[in-house]
C-alpha cells in the first residue's frame, strides 16, 4: 500500500493511507481560490457504517463481512512472489493442504483468535475472527508452508461513504489557500479534504492560548469496487519524540501547527508487495480547551500551500 510522506519541521516521517491519481480541485471557505467541487462523501467514524470491508497489500487477500478472505485459484495463490498451493481437491471437495498453518496477528504481535474455513466447492480460504476486526489495527496474516512463512498486511475500512448512515457527506475537496477553521465545518466536524494531483503542505496559526489541536487523518484508495471505503491513514515510521508508532493510525494526534507536507511518493507497506494509488486525503481538526470542544468558535487559520 502507498504511504504518504509527511515532513514535520526538519524531520521526515511516513504515513500511509488511501489513494488514486486525480487532478486537484476544490476551493471555498476562508480564501480558497475556487468554489468547492460537488460534495464528496467522507466518513465520521463515530456515526458511519462499516460492514467489515478492507484491503491488503496482496490483491488476492481482502476483507469482506468482517472476515479475511484468501482468494486462491485452483488452490494456489501468489504471495511474497511465490506461487503457493494452499488447498487441494479430495474427490470433489476442496480442503487445506496437510501441514499448512494460517495465523493472524495484530499491531502488537498478539494472535487473533478465529477459525480457518475452506469452501468445499471453490477452495477459497476464509479466516473468521472470534471478535470483530478493529479499524485501528494493522493485521498480518501468516501462511506457513513446509516451514516457509508467507505474509500479507491487512487493514479494515473505517466506513463506506455510499451507506445512508455515512456521515460527513457534503465535505468538498479544496484548493490551496487560507481557511478559517470554522469554514471547514460540515456536519459538526472541521475537515480539510484534498484530491490528489499535486502535493501540499498544511499548517495552522492563531490557536487560542491553552488550546490543544488534535489531528486525525483518513484517506480513500482508488481500488475497483472499493472506491467508497475510507481508512485511517497510518504512520509508516516511528518517532518517539512525537509519540508516533509505526503502522498505528493517525488518530487524535496532538498537532502543534508545524507544517505537514503530504505527497504521493511510492512506498510499499512492507517493501515487497503491491502498491495502490492514493486518491484523496482528509485531515480532521478538533480544538479542545479546558476540557471543552471549541472547534466551532476557534479563531484558528488553516494554511494550505501546493508543493
Amino acid at each position: 500500500m502507498k504511504k504518504i510522506k509527511i515532513t514535520i519541521a526538519a524531520t521526515t516521517i511516513a504515513m500511509f493511507g488511501l489513494f488514486g491519481v486525480i487532478g486537484c480541485s476544490g476551493g471555498g471557505g476562508g480564501g480558497g481560490s475556487d468554489a468547492p467541487v460537488a460534495a464528496q462523501d467522507i466518513v465520521n467514524p463515530s456515526g458511519g457504517n462499516n460492514d467489515g470491508s478492507g484491503v491488503s497489500n496482496n490483491d488476492n487477500i481482502t476483507v469482506a463481512n468482517g472476515n479475511i478472505i484468501v482468494n486462491v485459484v485452483d488452490g494456489k495463490i501468489t504471495i511474497n512472489g511465490d506461487n503457493v498451493t494452499l488447498t487441494e481437491q479430495n474427490g470433489t471437495t476442496w480442503t487445506l493442504v496437510d501441514g499448512i498453518t494460517i495465523t493472524v496477528t495484530n499491531n502488537s504481535g498478539g494472535t487473533v483468535a478465529g477459525t480457518v474455513y475452506v469452501d468445499p466447492d471453490t477452495g477459497v480460504i476464509t479466516f473468521r475472527p472470534d471478535s470483530p476486526l478493529d479499524v485501528s489495527e494493522t493485521y498480518t496474516i501468516t501462511v506457513t508452508v513446509n516451514g516457509n512463512e508467507y505474509t500479507a498486511t491487512v487493514i479494515v475500512a473505517v466506513d463506506e461513504t455510499d451507506e445512508e448512515e455515512s456521515m460527513f457527506a457534503g465535505v468538498p475537496y479544496r484548493n490551496a489557500g487560507t481557511y478559517a477553521i470554522t469554514d471547514l465545518i460540515v456536519n459538526g466536524k472541521a475537515i480539510f479534504g484534498w484530491q490528489f494531483g499535486n502535493s501540499f503542505t498544511i499548517s495552522f496559526s492563531n490557536a487560542e492560548e491553552g488550546a490543544t489541536v488534535y489531528l486525525t487523518a483518513y484517506g480513500i484508495y482508488d481500488i475497483e469496487g472499493q472506491e467508497n471505503e475510507v481508512y485511517y491513514q497510518r504512520w509508516g515510521d516511528s518517532n518517539s519524540d512525537l509519540g508516533i508508532e509505526k503502522n498505528y493510525p493517525v488518530k487524535d494526534f496532538i498537532w502543534g501547527g508545524f507544517g505537514i507536507s503530504v505527497n504521493q511518493e511510492d512506498s510499499t507497506l512492507d517493501d515487497n508487495m503491491h502498491d495502490y494509488s492514493f486518491a484523496a486525503t482528509y485531515f480532521e481538526l478538533r480544538v479542545m480547551k479546558d476540557g471543552e470542544d471549541i472547534t466551532s468558535t476557534s479563531g484558528i487559520k488553516v494554511k494550505v500551500v501546493e508543493n
